[in-house]
């Protein structure tokens, strides 16, 4: 196939992000299966798998910018040159994955505005919470959750604030708040329009899922984090759950309770596991890694450009 300038750049470009992409989706999954790691805080476990799930879209897409560097620095323009078929298969498989991602974007978007217009129909009252008042709802399931992306909403059930006493409440708020203070639905956001093939895989389905259970269980721990409120939240959870009749669909992803077990968040409430504190790196040994990574990037750009050009040999 005969392909001119831009055609083989993008071909180089796409077919970068796809293999590199694919290469660490194998190794994530396989780290994550056999990897042997200490106990940790909840917020510790949750940042660990969000950023495993977004490493190999983060790296191919780095790839794909050092391939076009590369590319523009030191390809002759040449209108027309052969291209392999797998070249090409391999750049549509790349372009097919960007366009999934896409339409996963496009559905948290649409899925986020429904049930944000479905919940704002019952809103009764207002309570003037912090950092993010809390609108009132009539609903028949105790929902309690934040919904939206960039301009997030908190909603309660009425049925809720008549079931749990003050403390319980400021708990349950907590719980919500935490998610706020970690970005928790624009997180879900980055790993639906991760483009690899993690987001195709069991295995990444279920790296997503775990990474949703350290998300709750990382709220729930920063809401107990103030003074009593674990006991406090732990009883509001048992008061929601029997509240709680068939599940309304769709539910929020961030609610408090979805009508999933809740057992091992009561439990670690209660009586907190024992974890291995992690002390992050100081300052000077972010930037130094930092430098460290843009010098590599730099010094690896013209064996990734020739590495990119025998992408462009392979099925001839």
């Amino acid at each position: 196939m005969t392909l001119g300038y831009l055609a083989r750049g993008l071909v180089q470009v796409l077919g970068a992000h796809f293999i590199v992409s694919t290469l660490l989706s194998l190794a994530v999954v396989v780290v994550w299966r056999r990897a042997a790691v200490a106990p940790t805080s909840a917020s510790v476990s949750a940042r660990r798998l969000f950023l495993g799930r977004l490493l190999p879209s983060s790296a191919g897409l780095l790839a794909a910018i050092l391939v076009t560097a590369g590319y523009v620095r030191w390809e002759e323009r040449v209108e027309s040159e052969v291209v392999g078929a797998v070249a090409v298969a391999v750049a549509f498989a790349g372009l097919a994955a960007i366009a999934r991602a896409a339409a996963c974007g496009a559905m948290v978007f649409w899925r986020t505005f429904r049930i944000r217009r479905a919940l704002t129909k019952s809103i009764a009252s207002t309570l003037p919470t912090r950092p993010l008042p809390a609108s009132v709802i009539d609903t028949d399931f105790p929902v309690v959750a934040i919904v939206g992306l960039f301009a997030a909403r908190l909603f309660v059930a009425r049925r809720v604030l008549d079931a749990c006493s003050a403390e319980e409440v400021e708990a349950v708020l907590a719980h919500e708040h935490a998610h706020v203070r970690q970005h928790d639905n624009l997180r879900r956001l980055a790993m639906a329009v991760a483009p690899d093939v993690l987001g195709l895989c069991r295995a990444g389905r279920r790296l997503e899922a775990a990474w949703m259970q350290a998300a709750e269980l990382a709220a729930d721990e920063w809401a107990a984090a103030r003074g009593d409120s674990g006991l406090h939240l732990a009883s509001a959870l048992v008061k929601v759950a029997r509240l709680a009749a068939p599940p309304v669909n769709p539910l929020p992803a961030s609610a408090l309770y979805r009508g999933e077990p809740i057992t091992e968040r009561v439990q670690r409430l209660l009586d907190p596991p024992a974890t291995t504190d992690i002390r992050p790196w100081p300052a000077w040994a972010r930037a130094l890694s930092r430098a460290a990574l843009v010098a590599a990037a730099l010094a690896s750009l013209s064996w990734l450009h020739a590495a990119a050009e025998r992408l462009l040999l392979l099925g001839q």
